[in-house]
């Protein structure tokens, strides 16, 4: 693994500090996997990230304010994650909640319903689903922004 959050995310949010301007912010997900134990350190600045079981999903504790907004902002909470055989790590961008239709917004209800729908597929296949089903979802409106999404499945 060798990565160390409590180095890294300061560090991170110095930089992001230092070049931001007024009211510019940055949400994020750090994750890191250690495979001798099959278990996920995460961090979470504000970036809304899901655990999807086979009879529910809860969203993952956000640990911190986006970064960028104060160079003295305390960055070294975590909390450790183990998925066991079934469950996805569903890490979208927040283009996929937030697409216009004519019944109103996307909705995390309706994301997460996708994917648990799909969980039997690939995790590219539940990405391409997901993004498919926002887009239809859309109808004529353009999205007004980017829509991505990681998905982990636990084997």
């Amino acid at each position: 693994v060798g990565a160390d959050l409590n180095v890294m995310l300061p560090a991170i949010n110095r930089m992001i500090c230092a070049g931001a301007t007024d009211g510019m912010f940055v949400t994020m997900l750090m994750v890191v996997h250690d495979p001798k134990t099959q278990s996920f350190e995460y961090f979470n600045a504000g970036h809304p990230c899901w655990v999807i079981t086979e009879s529910d999903g809860r969203q993952l504790r956000t640990h911190q304010i986006p970064l960028g907004f104060s160079i003295d902002t305390d960055y070294s909470a975590s909390d450790r994650l183990v998925l066991e055989p079934g469950d996805i790590l569903l890490m979208p961008t927040d283009g996929i909640q937030e697409t216009p239709g004519e019944e109103g917004l996307f909705g995390t209800v309706r994301m997460l319903e996708i994917v648990r729908q799909r969980r039997e597929d690939a995790a590219h296949l539940i990405v391409e689903g997901l993004i498919d089903a926002a887009i239809r979802f859309s109808g004529s409106q353009k999205p007004n922004d980017d829509m991505t999404a990681i998905v982990i499945k636990a084997l």
